[in-house]
């Protein structure tokens, strides 16, 4: 039913609004030429600059981080051992929290008296296991917001609604395509 409706209106439109002879499609394109050799190698080199510099800042910094980790000790001392380093002891408190998610308890009741959360020994043992089975990829999120201190010099954030909103539906939400429509 539905095709037959389109080829009249399609018969329709043919003798009333595209009456007459069609106007040929002209589109007009730049001249193409061969790029020279200078501009190839002026553009490469701006590019290849930018990279290098892009590249270089993340992997000196990177490499600083590292390097301190693996050559002081808690204290700020030079290590002549690297089995006593700040990177050694962030790998073994890493292996203590896969072994023991529980390990992370006296940490939490240190540092709970300057932190606002609600989390419990359950959640906070369940995040510590999440996080010790984790690694880092390009696939972080941030949620916007306003950092506030708030009372007991606690900071307390308020996230931007439509922003988590947004967030949670571009993290979750898939797009089902509609359902096919059977001709009547």
């Amino acid at each position: 039913m539905y095709i037959a409706i389109g080829i009249a209106a399609a018969l329709i439109m043919n003798k009333t609004a595209f009456r007459g002879k069609p106007v040929p499609f002209v589109m007009e394109l730049p001249n193409y030429r061969l790029p020279s050799v200078k501009s190839v190698a002026l553009l490469l080199w701006e590019k290849a600059k930018d990279f290098l510099q892009r590249a270089f800042t993340v992997i000196f910094l990177a490499t600083i981080v590292i390097w301190f980790l693996q050559s002081f000790d808690t204290r700020l001392n030079v290590v002549s051992d690297s089995a006593d380093s700040l990177l050694a002891l962030i790998g073994q408190a890493k292996a203590r929290v896969a072994a023991s998610p529980a390990s992370v308890l006296p940490l939490y009741n240190a540092v709970s008296d300057y932190v606002l959360t609600d989390l419990d020994l359950g959640k906070l043992s369940y995040l510590a296991t999440q996080a010790a089975g984790m690694s880092f990829s390009g696939d972080m999120l941030r949620v916007t917001g306003q950092a506030a201190l708030g009372d007991g010099n606690r900071v307390e954030l308020t996230v931007d609604q439509e922003a988590l909103y947004d967030l949670i539906l571009d993290v979750f939400y898939d797009e089902s395509p509609a359902p096919a429509q059977t001709g009547e």
